[in-house]
């Protein structure tokens, strides 16, 4: 027994997680001992000092760990959308570098959380997974200098100044993370495809299958939402996993009172105050489209459009309310603070389109209206997250950030023109009896006289 080659394995257990070594660490040095003996080696070979380090990563990969990592990624992710609301591409270059850096670590880290949710699945061996991994850390760092590399190349060429080196490297450094790409993804592709006997078509259809993938991953992260969105699925996902702790449920006495079902006389209130919100809505639609040809001098499409869409945000807001009593007895609490953010999000924008074009304040007040809607998705899903306070509020706020991030801001201009329809919804909704309500026929008794 040689002292060096133990204090090698002793080493090389610390990959594992401390409460694992506490249970299992002496057993498996002895093993590891034992086993070295036996094939007469003097030190733990390449092969399995790696399998080893797998291994003790395996361990650590729990659904909490993923989502902590998950949640690093996203904040990571959100760190460029911020910049570009708050105009930080235009400010300095190190401000640049900074946020392209922050953007593509975001999406290593993102890719290295999905990459051990699918591990958790056992569909590629661990050894294999590690060597996803190793190989994803160049890719997206070559994805970060091209990226670095296209925006100094294109101020060289607008300046006129000639192209430096790493300007007119864009090229290389794409091609370097694609083959990197390629290598991360060809554990997962060749697993794929391991049903398939011939070594050489297998080989063959995952390199394919990688290529494909890496370019489809690495187009979708030039922007950060795409990292976003990874980020937010897998947090989602290693959310669900975390086992819950029972708890015993607690009564309210007001809790049932508050969600009873809403009474006939409630339903014809909020038909009728859905129908006017559709009204309303379909006015400031045709508006904002066509009020321009309605003859008033002193306004353009410009001006028409912007009225239509402050006073279509305003009659969004009878909706927003109407469809969370409507859905109150079903979803409880969440929903009405969904609808207090969401009404704040078309407030702002009311306020934004009421200052002049051009205003800086307007855009300001578009990007919290943008994140108030996150908001409010994030918390109508509140009821499907874990019970854990910690892990939901982390997956409330990662969820949030990736509808921000991706559709927010559009989303909430664009309620003008979607609310009239969820009006007009939710009115026959409402006006229509519910079925608990509808009375069932009674047969009269056969020998009734």
């Amino acid at each position: 027994m040689s002292s060096r080659r133990r204090s090698r394995y002793e080493r090389l257990l610390r990959w594992y997680p401390t409460a694992w070594q506490r249970a299992n660490g002496q057993l498996m040095l002895d093993t590891l001992e034992q086993a070295a003996d036996a094939h007469e080696r003097a030190l733990p070979s390449i092969s399995e000092a790696w399998s080893i380090r797998a291994h003790g990563l395996v361990e650590r990969a729990t659904p909490a760990t993923i989502a902590v990592i998950a949640g690093l990624a996203l904040a990571l992710s959100a760190v460029p959308m911020v910049a570009l609301w708050a105009g930080g591409f235009n400010s300095s270059p190190w401000l640049l570098a900074l946020t392209l850096g922050a953007q593509y670590s975001g999406a290593l880290v993102a890719s290295l959380a999905a990459g051990a949710l699918l591990l958790r699945t056992s569909l590629i061996p661990a050894e294999h997974a590690l060597c996803a991994a190793t190989a994803a850390v160049p890719a997206w760092t070559f994805g970060a200098l091209m990226a670095a590399s296209w925006s100094v190349g294109f101020d060289e060429a607008d300046a006129g100044t000639g192209m430096s080196w790493f300007g007119s490297a864009t090229l290389l450094f794409a091609c370097l993370a694609w083959l990197f790409g390629i290598l991360a993804l060809l554990p997962l592709t060749l697993a794929a495809f391991r049903h398939l006997s011939l070594h050489s078509v297998r080989w063959a259809l995952g390199v394919a299958l990688g290529a494909i993938g890496a370019l489809a991953v690495g187009i979708m992260c030039l922007l950060p939402a795409g990292s976003i969105l990874i980020s937010a699925a897998a947090l989602l996902v290693a959310g669900r996993l975390i086992p819950s702790t029972p708890r015993a449920p607690r009564r309210h006495p007001s809790r049932p009172e508050m969600r009873r079902p809403l009474s006939p006389r409630n339903r014809r209130q909020l038909s009728v105050a859905a129908a006017a919100s559709a009204i309303i809505g379909l006015g400031c639609v045709a508006f904002a489209l066509t009020g321009s040809l309605w003859g008033i001098a002193t306004l353009d499409a410009t001006d028409t459009m912007r009225i239509g869409i402050l006073a279509g945000s305003l009659a969004a807001t009878i909706t927003v309310a109407a469809s969370a009593v409507a859905l109150f007895a079903r979803v409880g609490p969440p929903v009405a603070a969904a609808a207090a953010a969401l009404t704040a999000a078309l407030v702002m924008v009311a306020l934004s389109y009421s200052l002049r074009d051009g205003d800086p304040n307007g855009w300001m007040l578009l990007v919290l209206a943008g994140i108030a809607t996150g908001l409010a998705g994030g918390l109508l899903v509140t009821p499907l997250l874990p019970a854990r306070w910690w892990l939901r509020a982390l997956l409330v706020a990662g969820i949030a950030a990736a509808i921000a991030a991706t559709v927010g801001i559009l989303g909430i201009i664009m309620a003008t023109f979607i609310s009239p329809v969820v009006a007009i919804v939710l009115a026959v909704t409402m006006a229509r009896r519910p079925r608990s309500a509808r009375a069932t026929p009674k047969l009269a008794p056969a020998n009734a006289g």
